[in-house]
């Protein structure tokens, strides 16, 4: 029997898959990704979106920052310009048109035309009135006043060629929509304002019903009725200093009631020498009657910081959730002519340091101290919602940071402005050069923090004064109250940062102390610590004594062990490996 003949294949050889293999496969499916996803879900062309659609991307595009409407810059153009279907739809919708830019010297048929394709929508209106002649600037006045129905933005550059009787047309006029307000007087206007701005801006809720956002440049005479001030969320009150010019505190004093505010923004700079000094200044714990419930946002921008402390005081003391309050002035030297005496606390808040108020809420239990070159962040937070549940207080100005405010003074700063606040966890970092921490502004940080349980410190900043200051005092045995010993609850250190210890027994002797400290505090009776972290990089170059190196940092990791339930220490050094010991 005769068996069918079997077809011979050729020889195979087996060969194990390679990495290569892999990524090439992996290239081709993403390659093949694009292809398969376009077969599901073909692309549209953008033309083929309904037209609503298309009007409401196009008006998002339009919207206008206040930089891009001092530049004047027309998006409308531009999309104009990429087809007639395009063209025709910006032409034909007059929500297209709500953003009415008036430049120097623009023709009346452009603007009539614009103003005739917005037809009835709402206007966003910023006035440039940089022109040759007034009689122009009052026409354009006159053609947007007659508008003031429907707009809901108005913002004016320097009114200086805008004649008085049209300004008076203008603020007389009632804005029903308006909401957000923008007033530039010019430095060229100063003498004028200081005539008849009071006559001119008189701001009442029957004028502006609907006004929310009011800001002024260069002017600090107004009158704004009590309803205004009422429906107000955010004020900028921005003026130079001259002559005939009321105190700033006098303005802000104005403001009696305006509990829906928000955003408080205050700058009060220039001609010192033209300003004379007030022969009866208001005394250091002196406060407005005002109250902000809703205030979230200070900020002041001047030469003269104390002219700013009785704001600060009742903006803390009046507002009911978190704050932030940033201060720029203009030299550090300027402000800490006295470098063992400078407080930035004293300065901003001069009655706080002798008062027993609590500025800030006590469930806050995160504090940050973050120290730049030419600023200082004072920080206080939940660890859970630190963007949105904190209270920031930041102070800028030009100048070297460090030589007028010591680290030290910083941290005598901090106790100072969250007295009275249940700190459990402290965050510090410094980027200053000379960042050397005396043990008194250790000791006014653990004093004014007794509950703390977490330290962070990040930076240029020593470590062993700190466990100088966690030290407990001379005489502390564990039968003694735990008030003796600092920071009793304290399970967590945490340091990543330049040590200036640079050689080798120098860095021993600093192991050295640390476990003296723990060994104290567990004799005294204080929480073992649950972790010590320590990264340190040091200054200099170290010898290089390899095995000897090892064997330190592994003995300081054993011996800081027997007080730590973990303990992790890295070294860091110029041109050399990384000493990484952990238990």
């Amino acid at each position: 029997m005769s068996h069918p003949q079997q077809p011979v294949h050729p020889p195979t050889t087996s060969r194990t898959p390679t990495v290569d293999d892999g990524a090439e496969s992996h290239n081709l499916q993403a390659k093949e990704r694009p292809r398969h996803l376009s077969s599901i879900y073909p692309p549209i062309s953008i033309n083929r979106l309904p037209r609503e659609l298309l009007v409401r991307i196009f008006a998002i595009l339009f919207i206008p920052s206040p930089s891009e409407s001092a530049k004047h810059v027309d998006w409308r153009t531009t999309v104009m310009l990429v087809c007639r279907e395009w063209r025709d739809l910006v032409m034909s919708s007059p929500t297209m048109w709500s953003s009415l830019y008036v430049l120097p010297n623009m023709p009346f048929d452009i603007l009539s035309l614009h103003l005739s394709r917005s037809a009835n929508a709402d206007l966003d209106v910023s006035i440039d009135t940089a022109s040759d002649h007034e009689d122009t600037a009052a026409d354009v006045v006159e053609i947007i006043a007659r508008e003031s129905r429907r707009v809901r933005s108005l913002q004016t550059l320097p009114l200086s060629m805008i004649p008085r009787p049209a300004l008076r047309h203008l603020f007389d006029t009632t804005w029903p929509l308006l909401a957000y307000l923008s007033i530039r007087i010019g430095s060229e206007d100063i003498q004028r304002a200081l005539l008849d701005l009071d006559h001119l801006f008189k701001f009442t809720s029957q004028r502006f019903p609907t006004l929310r956002v009011l800001s002024f440049h260069g002017v600090v005479r107004f009158s704004i009725g009590a309803g205004v001030l009422r429906q107000l969320t955010t004020l900028s009150l921005s003026c130079l200093r001259f002559p005939g010019w009321s105190p700033m505190r006098h303005v802000v004093s104005r403001l009696t009631d305006a509990p829906q505010l928000e955003t408080l923004l205050i700058s009060s700079r220039g001609r010192d020498e033209a300003v004379p000094r007030e022969e009866h200044p208001p005394p250091p714990g002196h406060t407005f009657p005002f109250s902000l419930p809703r205030l979230t946002v200070f900020s002041f921008t001047g030469d003269d910081a104390h002219e700013c402390a009785p704001i600060t005081r009742s903006a803390f003391l009046k507002t009911s959730g978190p704050i932030t309050v940033d201060f720029k002035f203009k030299s550090w030297q300027e402000l800490f002519p006295e470098e063992a005496n400078s407080s930035l606390v004293d300065v901003i808040l001069p009655a706080h340091r002798s008062s027993s108020d609590t500025l800030f809420s006590r469930h806050l239990d995160t504090a940050h101290l973050n120290i730049k070159r030419s600023s200082s962040q004072f920080l206080l937070c939940t660890p859970s919602d630190r963007e949105r549940g904190f209270t920031s207080l930041s102070a800028s100005a030009e100048g070297d940071l460090s030589p007028v405010y010591p680290l030290s003074n910083a941290f005598c700063d901090l106790a100072l402005l969250f007295r009275g606040v249940s700190v459990t966890s402290l965050h510090i970092r410094s980027r200053l050069c000379h960042t050397a921490v005396s043990l008194k502004g250790w000791q006014a940080v653990l004093d004014a923090f007794p509950s703390l349980e977490i330290i962070v410190l990040k930076g240029s900043v020593e470590v062993n004064s700190l466990f100088d200051a966690l030290a407990p005092t001379e005489g502390s045995s564990a039968g003694d109250a735990a008030s003796q010993i600092p920071a009793p609850n304290l399970s967590l250190i945490i340091f990543d940062g330049v040590t200036h210890h640079g050689s080798l027994s120098g860095l021993e002797s600093l192991f050295s102390g640390m476990a003296c400290v723990l060994r104290t505090r567990e004799r005294a009776g204080a929480r073992p610590l649950a972790c010590l972290t320590l990264c340190l990089s040091l200054e200099g170059d170290m010898p290089d004594e390899g095995s000897r190196r090892d064997r330190a940092v592994a003995r300081a990791t054993a011996q800081l062990g027997e007080y730590v339930e973990m303990v992790n220490i890295e070294v860091k050094y110029s041109e050399h490996t990384v000493v990484d010991a952990r238990n």
